[in-house]
């Protein structure tokens, strides 16, 4: 599994972090708007794309990993 995750690519949309944790979008966008999962906005100020670095993602997985033992 470590291997796999290694392999992501450097930046992911949020469709792929949805598919990568198994969860909605939508979800994945509360987890941003709590701060949990940091983000890069391309359109700063309106709706727009938005992209998450590997480093944050696996933080993030690191963290919900130490928290759930």
């Amino acid at each position: 599994m470590t291997d796999l995750l290694q392999d992501l690519p450097p930046l992911m949309l949020r469709s792929e972090v949805a598919k990568l944790f198994r969860m909605s979008e939508r979800n994945v966008r509360r987890l941003e708007d709590q701060g949990r999962l940091r983000s890069l906005k391309l359109t700063p100020g309106r709706p727009g794309r938005v992209l998450f670095k590997r480093d944050d993602v696996l933080q993030f997985l690191a963290e919900a990993e130490q928290a759930s033992n």
